[in-house]
């Protein structure tokens, strides 16, 4: 059984108005119960409390095993503390927004990584060889499956043609391989998404974006009309535009307060 979070767990039944009861198992084995109909919170409680303590527990557990239970006529009798379902189902909707923003940034970060293939360097190897070939920080497309992140010999990640991010990749087969044009320091901020969440997700002011730009270093994903991706360590800044053609940017040029991902 995968651990789900706890909180969205709920937030999805009680936006669906489903009829369930929950047992959310903590990370100490404790476990809190919680029955839901019509989008409403019949009761919730554990050894530990009953009500909006428990909603908080929840929130602080994170994620863990969710089993569920068909809800029953002595649930349906048993009332607890009134809670208001729609600030839980708020929670729900703002993530769903953070998740439809990383899945534009994959498609505009492959986008990107396309972008940089250097077509004229295509040759066919198998990846223990390429691995041996290798002498320093590199990515590589290959061709039909995704883009490899090479340190030396080491595999450090890689990106597959939908956009998911896995961290090994195996092939016993002979690959079309070409070689991406950056430098060391693009190689570390571009692989960033492998290890980390963004440090700064949502909507900020253009003002706050600039001054990131003078006092943080990062993987920048900029989500307005003409979407941007910039690369920013030290003195080095590029900015590409990835809608709906990329092109380089010799300044940032924003209209309104957009949406953003920032990987520091």
């Amino acid at each position: 059984m995968e651990d789900k979070v706890f909180i969205l767990e709920l937030a999805k039944a009680l936006k669906e108005k489903r009829n369930v009861v929950f047992i959310f198992i903590g990370p100490d084995g404790s476990s809190i119960r919680c029955a839901i109909k019509d989008g409403n919170i019949l009761y919730i409680e554990s050894l530990y409390g009953t009500g909006k303590s428990e909603i908080e527990r929840l929130i602080k557990w994170k994620k863990g095993k969710v089993i569920e239970r068909p809800l029953k006529t002595e649930d349906e009798n048993k009332k607890g503390e009134l809670i208001d379902p729609n600030p839980i189902i708020a929670l729900l909707e703002k993530v769903e927004e953070k998740e439809d923003l990383k899945s534009e940034f994959k498609r505009e970060f492959l986008k990107l990584l396309k972008y940089l293939v250097n077509d004229l360097e295509t040759y066919s190897q198998t990846l223990k060889e390429l691995q041996n070939f290798n002498k320093s920080t590199n990515i590589y497309y290959i061709q039909n499956k995704g883009f490899l992140f090479l340190k030396d010999d080491k595999v450090e990640g890689f990106l597959n043609n939908i956009g998911k991010f896995l961290s090994e990749f195996f092939s016993s087969e002979n690959l079309i391989i070409s070689k991406l044009s950056i430098e060391s320091w693009e190689y570390e901020l571009m692989k960033l998404p492998f290890y980390k969440e963004p440090e700064i997700e949502g909507k900020i002011s253009i003002s706050l974006i600039n001054r990131f730009l003078n006092d943080v270093n990062g993987l920048f994903y900029i989500s307005e009309k003409s979407k941007m991706i910039l690369l920013k360590n030290q003195n080095n800044l590029k900015i590409y535009k990835t809608s709906p053609e990329i092109s380089i940017l010799d300044n940032l040029e924003l209209k309104e307060d957009p949406s953003v991902l920032i990987y520091t």
